[in-house]
This record gives structure tokens, C-alpha cells and sequence, in this order.
């Protein structure tokens, strides 16, 4: 399965098509595309949700074969090949639950801080770039996302002691406008 996770995103990566995914993870030695096994590519792979997965498996019949035109295939599935190429973060995870929690701990910037979003995940990217994570929860989720958000704006400070001075804080500098860790 890990294999046939690797190469959907490669696929992904590379502009593939849906139907093109599909054929390719057909022909993987040793790997057997089933309905199941397809769910769990479209999730723990390429992102798309349990919730969403339906709308891509109703465009085949229960052994994988199209029951509609490869264009309309494409048309449907598309869109979530185009949201997992579309990352943000540098961190060397193709997981995307790990994209999300970063996504969380961008987000959680821009509503505490009121920075934009860009600077916020240039701050993420400064800081965890050069790391390797694991599938979501990696151990670096046992803190929440505020937990990181606090730590890369201000640096150590004790945001949860309602009685810090929180007047003594200061903003540390974002990263500089022509590193790579700005992505947006």
C-alpha cells in the first residue's frame, strides 16, 4: 500500500490526470486496486476525504472500471489532484494530515496575531523546513497548534499563564522577504 501511496502522489505531483492515476496504480506490481484500497490512496495520500471520496467512486463500478467518459472523470477529480499540488509548507511530508495541522498553526497566527496568512506560512516554513515528519499525529502533534503559533511569533513565552505580562512580548522578526520559506 505504501508503494501505491508514493506513486499516486508522484503522479499527482508530476500533473497527471485522475484517470491516468488510476491506470497507473492498476498496473503496480503487486498491488491490488480495490475500492477500499482506492479510499485509502484518496485519503491518507492525496487528502481527499471520506466525505469526499464518494463523488470520485460513483464514476466507477465496484471493480474499477469507468462507467462514465474519462473527461468527465477528470472534471470531477481534478480539483483534488490541483489541492494537494498546491502546497504551501517545505517540510518534507506528503502526508496531508501534516499539512493541515501546519495549515492550523498558520491559521492560528493570522486570527491571534492578525498577520496574513503568507507571513504565517512563511514562519511555519522558516522553522520546520529542514525537518522530516511522519503521518499525522506525528510526535510533534501532542502540542496543540497554538502551542507552535506562540513559540514562532514571540519565541518562548508562557501563553497559557493568564497573568503573564503580555505587554513585554515582542514580535520576533519574519523571515526575510526573499527566502524561500515565503511560498504565497
Amino acid at each position: 500500500m505504501k508503494r501505491a501511496i508514493e506513486e499516486a502522489r508522484r503522479l499527482a505531483r508530476d500533473g497527471s490526470d485522475f484517470v491516468d492515476v488510476i491506470a497507473a496504480l492498476r498496473e503496480l506490481d503487486g498491488f491490488q486496486l480495490t475500492p477500499f484500497n482506492l479510499l485509502v490512496i484518496l485519503r491518507q495520500g492525496l487528502g481527499v476525504t471520506f466525505l469526499e471520496s464518494p463523488e470520485l467512486l460513483r464514476l466507477y463500478d465496484v471493480e474499477l472500471r469507468p462507467v462514465v467518459p474519462a473527461a468527465e472523470i477528470n472534471r470531477a477529480a481534478n480539483p483534488f489532484l490541483v489541492r494537494y499540488r498546491a502546497k504551501d509548507f517545505l517540510m518534507a511530508t506528503e502526508d496531508p494530515g501534516m499539512q493541515r495541522y501546519f495549515g492550523d498553526i498558520a491559521r492560528f497566527m493570522v486570527a491571534e496575531f492578525g498577520i496574513t496568512y503568507a507571513e504565517a506560512v512563511a514562519r511555519v516554513n522558516e522553522a520546520f523546513k529542514d525537518q522530516e515528519f511522519g503521518a499525522y499525529p506525528d510526535i510533534m502533534c501532542h502540542e496543540l497548534p497554538e502551542y507552535w503559533a506562540y513559540g514562532l511569533y514571540y519565541g518562548a513565552v508562557r501563553y497559557w499563564d493568564e497573568y503573564a505580562d503580555r505587554s513585554a512580548w515582542t514580535a520576533r522578526p519574519a523571515p526575510d522577504k526573499d527566502s524561500v520559506c515565503w511560498t504565497l
